[in-house]
């Protein structure tokens, strides 16, 4: 598969396969395969890698609005990095879903969260990290994760 963005963004069964085709690639696959120009990924800046999928595979210009990534599908994309640990890949840090409103905050309700629409459906791109060349970091997994009956621990009335 390649970069030419030929997938419908409203129909999660397209973004899925465009999010296994990921799987095996490297960052410098993905940037070969994009129509954008790609410079260096600063690994200290933890959007970055989600920016570089975004726009180069999914073709989601970058932006600072709080919205859903993927909008008309209702789905949030995530790159989440895992790092060797005991031999075992483990995740490398915290993922960000968003940023509180604290003025907001108070006259939402959970049912209508700002949170709660971003944690309906997280689909996160696993890879596997190297701090040394962002451009062999590797897709290892996708997956769509979604909210369960366990909201029922998080809501309060």
């Amino acid at each position: 598969m390649d970069a030419n963005l030929d997938y419908s963004k409203e129909n999660e069964s397209t973004i899925l396969t465009r999010a296994f085709s990921l799987i095996g690639k490297s960052f410098e696959d993905i940037s070969n395969l994009s129509q954008h120009p790609q410079g260096e990924i600063n690994n200290k800046n933890k959007g970055n890698t989600d920016n570089f999928i975004e726009q180069h595979w999914f073709g989601i210009k970058n932006n600072s609005t709080p919205g859903l990534d993927l909008l008309e599908a209702g789905i949030e994309l995530k790159a989440c990095p895992l790092k060797l640990s005991n031999k075992t890949l483990v995740v490398k840090e915290r993922t960000k879903i968003c940023s509180i409103n604290y003025l907001a905050l108070i006259n939402e309700t959970w049912a209508k969260s700002h949170v709660k629409r971003k944690l309906k459906k997280v689909l996160f791109v696993f890879y596997k990290y190297n701090n040394n060349n962002w451009r062999k970091q590797k897709i290892i997994d996708t997956v769509l994760w979604e909210f369960s009956s366990d909201e029922l621990i998080i809501e309060t009335e």
